[in-house]
């Protein structure tokens, strides 16, 4: 992966195809073609049209999972994209901070900033996900 790509982020990557990558989501997120699975759907959706303007993909750390439902909701119930944006900014950012040459040093980083704990077990030990690196 090149620097250039890394450090692109989904405001570059947003702005360059918003009108696909924001179909694509909500498609997948909110017409419910499956009984399960919707989201990653989405997600797989989303990333496949930010990869093609070469801006970094996302993941969605577990820890992050409510932040991220809540910002769909105020997209779907109240047309309100600004928290969708900023969780998807935050969420780049994350995944573009670990390094991904190999599967135990990218597990390390991710059990190291909580990215696998879930939300209720991260109230519960007073912590939240934690950038890599800053």
């Amino acid at each position: 992966m090149t620097r250039e790509r890394r450090s692109r982020r989904i405001d570059a990557g947003w702005h360059l195809s918003s009108e696909a990558a924001d179909d694509r989501h909500k498609r997948g997120s909110e017409a419910h073609p499956f009984t399960d699975g919707n989201g990653r759907i989405a997600r797989i959706l989303m990333n496949a049209e930010l990869t093609t303007t070469g801006a970094h993909r996302i993941i969605k750390p577990i820890v992050y999972r409510d932040d991220y439902i809540q910002s769909l909701r105020a997209l779907s119930r109240n047309a309100n994209p600004t928290p969708l944006l900023r969780v998807l900014n935050v969420a780049q950012d994350y995944t573009s901070r670990i390094d991904w040459s190999t599967l135990d040093d990218a597990e390390q980083t991710l059990h190291d900033t909580h990215a696998f704990l879930e939300s209720s077990e991260a109230d519960e030990l007073g912590v939240r996900l934690v950038l890599p690196g800053g």
